[in-house]
């Protein structure tokens, strides 16, 4: 069991599904379904606690009701909130916006300030950084942490400057048309020496693990039916951390991520579906979290 230090969003995430896919200028009906938890935070830190690991998320809430709603759901799915940020007046709406078809479209409104850590934040004692984070000061904690921990992290939709990881992940559709030429250039010039890969999913296309013992890919695991993608990515990520903090090879990586993410697909949650908690448990024994 690794103890991991998450920083990733704790979303209140309220559900409307839609009668047709978002167009620009189109006229949509929908339902409300009401809300869930979401977020990387809660997402990315359910399923490496159902993989058997001690979670600690960092991030940034209000101190309303919502946060309130927020910390119960988390504290529930065993995720550990001690040091969640509360000084925001107000917890931020995230809509999520389903189509027939699954896809999702994430709207993030009057969202407060990122997780800003204290400039002597130390992470000494855990195994492994996970950071799905938009704050630039998160990387002085990524640099102290390299030398004694694990660090995966998201690629940063905006430039960031500096953002020392292990493993970077990506999405293709994230990428601008520079990165994606060239991952592994683009990731050292976040990363540095440290890298070791860049992960880069590409949907139905699957995933390609870009390093300096060269291109590792595999393919999307068997076509399932698309219930809702929200979460997919993150569920991908859990099993990135997963399988390197227990040493396997890129390829088993890969393959088990495909697997996890294309279960969270087939479910219509965001956090990880109870699938995923079943085959945790029947291939690697793992406890249920309670």
């Amino acid at each position: 069991m690794a103890r991991i230090l998450l920083f990733g969003n704790l979303n209140r995430d309220r559900l409307l599904r839609l009668d047709r896919p978002v167009v620009p200028g189109g006229r949509l009906s929908g339902v409300s379904e009401g809300h869930r938890l979401g977020g990387a935070g809660a997402n990315v830190g359910t399923a490496l606690v159902w993989a058997g690991h001690q979670v600690r998320v960092c991030c940034a809430i209000g101190s309303d009701e919502a946060g309130d709603w927020l910390l119960e759901q988390a504290r529930a799915q065993g995720l550990e909130v001690d040091w969640v940020d509360r000084r925001a007046p107000n917890t931020a709406e995230v809509l999520i916006l389903r189509s027939p078809g699954g896809e999702r479209t994430i709207l993030r409104i009057d969202a407060p300030p990122p997780f800003v850590p204290a400039p002597d934040f130390d992470p000494d004692g855990f195994d492994c950084l996970f950071v799905n984070s938009q704050s630039a000061e998160v990387a002085a904690v990524m640099r102290r942490a390299a030398g004694r921990a694990l660090v995966v992290a998201q690629m940063p939709r905006v430039p960031l400057g500096s953002w020392p990881a292990h493993i970077l992940i990506a999405s293709e559709d994230d990428l601008p048309a520079r990165i994606a030429a060239d991952p592994l250039a683009a990731g050292r010039e976040l990363a540095g020496d440290l890298l070791q890969w860049v992960i880069v999913t590409k949907g139905v296309r699957g995933a390609v693990a870009y390093g300096a013992e060269g291109i590792v890919s595999v393919p999307a695991s068997p076509a399932v039916r698309v219930v809702d993608t929200t979460g997919a990515g993150d569920a991908f990520a859990a099993a990135v951390v997963t399988g390197a903090l227990a040493g396997w090879p890129m390829e088993q990586i890969l393959a088990e991520a495909s697997c996890w993410s294309a279960l969270a697909i087939a479910s219509p949650t965001s956090l990880p579906p109870e699938s995923l908690r079943a085959r945790l448990k029947s291939r690697f024994g793992r406890p249920d979290a309670s």
